[in-house]
């Protein structure tokens, strides 16, 4: 096959590379300055880097990441005969640079690389486009030069990585761009190829990257593989469930359905999701008068679809002791449908989770921490939805909350939960809450300062279309990040049943929002009586001089 080389619409060198089948590049780390090879004519889109020429070093270790294993071979190559592959370890922040000669960018508003994930995972790699000398800066909120987040699914994709919205303080380097690091932070481990990195102009049209049929057919087979392993790990989870069941005494028809903490995050479509719950043979919360509890249920279809799924409440009743006969009305008990937000990119930190271990030598519960990857979240409580659809292979959360009432007598209360679906026969799940003999006081025992602003802040947004998007809510009265405000006395309410304060930890006087709190707010909590301890102002030590001391005054708001 011979390769095919786009000429460039501005002055431009095009650098090829290529060594014997599998070479590795391991010895680039201090390779020499790179030398040109034949201009390109100015006409049109450009392919700069396609690993076909002899002798060229492109690849490079992008310190102080460590370096994943390097090479060029003859596999899913899309342009001549050759692709580079790279491959690394999970958990461990890896880099590389790829080198390019110096290029101005601005004519042009996409790079694009053809990418083939041949690895058991999906992976998330960010590229920073930089000149040369450039700090490399993976922090989430500055930049040097620009950044994108790119998502690789097993088999093959196409990276598009927008260049016209570029940070101001990197505007200048754009005329000059010499190298392409690729780096991961927190990556799962795999094996990818990358191959025709090329530049298009506005209009251009966008065409992936054609592979030769014995190519094509490695990809088939991997994402045919990725297909059947998680529907042998979706079938094990289901019959794990359903044995679960049986031997708890549960009657096992169209629905599946388990129980876990209000701690645990359950993934709708995870293949394992219902390995790690528990069968809803019996649920048991514990409270003190005032407090609120919850607990998940998690429905699922054995096969195909259920339809209007939802979760009732019976009235509790107290059968023994000196409460007995005393009810718990159904109305202190919410059952609403758990509602999921997609997430487009790993996030940078980590985040801790409370998991559930039945192991023979540390049964219980044990905090871990993780690094989340792209994917739908249980986030949203879905108060006014009582009903859901539940496809197939996908489990689906619903949230059962508990209010005590602040008289309500010590005792254990009995009652029912019943999970119901068009044309299924209903679970009946035996509930019991233990009504403590005390009462929680209206606010925390001890200060806390908590920062609650849900503003939907534009931030970095790798694509021009989530940015517009993101821009355009900013001025919508009815997008999430502005309908709550008609609401916010709610939102107030809600936190002060969890004794949180309603607050914003970072009031200064120049702050974009809540530069003074909300006096309405404050002045229901203590109508209510549960004012808790608020944030007056944000401020660090005064600084030395009469020029820092008059910078921290004008810093406090003015009250």
């Amino acid at each position: 096959m011979k390769k095919a080389i786009l000429p460039l619409s501005v002055g431009f060198s095009v650098l090829a590379f290529s060594v014997s089948d599998a070479a590795s590049l391991a010895d680039m780390e201090g390779a020499d300055a790179l030398v040109k090879v034949a201009d390109v004519e100015p006409s049109g889109s450009c392919t700069m880097v396609d690993f076909e020429t002899l002798g060229e070093k492109v690849a490079y270790a992008a310190l102080p990441f460590r370096r994943p294993r390097m090479a060029v071979v003859a596999d899913f190559a899309t342009s001549g005969e050759k692709a580079f592959r790279a491959s690394w370890d999970a958990n461990h922040r890896m880099g590389f640079t790829i080198k390019i000669p110096a290029t101005d960018f601005t004519p042009f508003d996409r790079l694009v690389i053809d990418v083939v994930n041949a690895g058991p995972e999906p992976d998330q790699l960010n590229l920073h486009v930089a000149a040369a000398g450039e700090k490399l800066d993976d922090s989430v909120y500055t930049a040097n030069g620009l950044r994108g987040c790119i998502f690789a699914p097993v088999g093959s994709s196409t990276w598009v990585v927008e260049l016209t919205r570029w940070p101001k303080k990197a505007e200048k380097s754009r005329t000059k761009i010499s190298e392409l690091r690729f780096y991961a932070l927190h990556p799962c481990g795999t094996t990818m190829h990358f191959d025709n990195i090329r530049l298009l102009k506005k209009g251009e049209p966008l065409v992936p990257g054609a592979y030769r049929p014995e190519d094509a057919a490695k990809i088939a087979a991997l994402v045919k593989g990725v297909a059947e392993r998680d529907g042998a790990a979706r079938a094990a989870a289901k019959a794990s469930l359903k044995d679960a069941m049986t031997a708890a005494g549960m009657a096992v028809g169209q629905m599946l359905v388990g129980t876990a903490t209000p701690m645990e995050h359950l993934l709708p479509k995870d293949p394992a999701a219902l390995a790690k719950v528990r069968p809803a043979a019996a649920l048991r919360l514990r409270l003190a008068r005032g407090e609120y509890e919850s607990a998940q249920l998690i429905v699922a279809p054995l096969t195909g679809v259920l339809h209007r799924v939802s979760v009732a409440c019976s009235d509790l009743v107290c059968r023994e002791g000196r409460a007995a006969g005393t009810t718990l009305a159904a109305s202190n008990v919410a059952c609403a449908v758990t509602g999921y937000s997609r997430t487009l990119y790993q996030a940078p930190y980590a985040v801790g989770r409370t998991v559930f271990t039945n192991a023979a030598d540390r049964a219980g519960y044990q905090r871990k921490g993780f690094f989340p990857q792209a994917d739908w979240y249980p986030d949203v409580i879905l108060g006014h939805v009582r009903a859901a659809d539940v496809a197939e292979d996908t489990a689906q959360g619903f949230w059962v909350r508990v209010q005590c009432p602040r008289d309500q007598p010590a005792g254990v209360y009995c009652g029912e939960l019943a999970v119901s679906a068009e044309g299924a026969a209903p679970v009946r799940i035996p509930f019991m809450i233990g009504v403590n003999g005390f009462t929680l006081p209206k606010t925390a025992a001890l200060p806390v300062a908590m920062n609650f602003h849900p503003s939907g802040d534009v931030g970095w947004l790798p694509t021009d279309a989530e940015y517009a998007e993101r821009r355009a809510a900013k001025d919508d009265p009815l997008a999430p990040r502005n309908i709550w405000k008609k609401r916010q006395m709610e939102w107030a309410d809600f936190l002060a049943d969890y004794l949180i304060p309603y607050d914003f930890l970072y009031r200064v006087s120049h702050a974009a929002y809540d530069s003074e709190p909300n006096w309405d707010i404050l002045m229901r909590l203590k109508a209510q009586g549960r004012l808790a301890p608020f944030t007056l102002a944000y401020w660090g030590q005064i600084p030395e001089g009469g020029k820092g001391v008059k910078k921290w005054n004008r810093s406090l708001p003015y009250y």
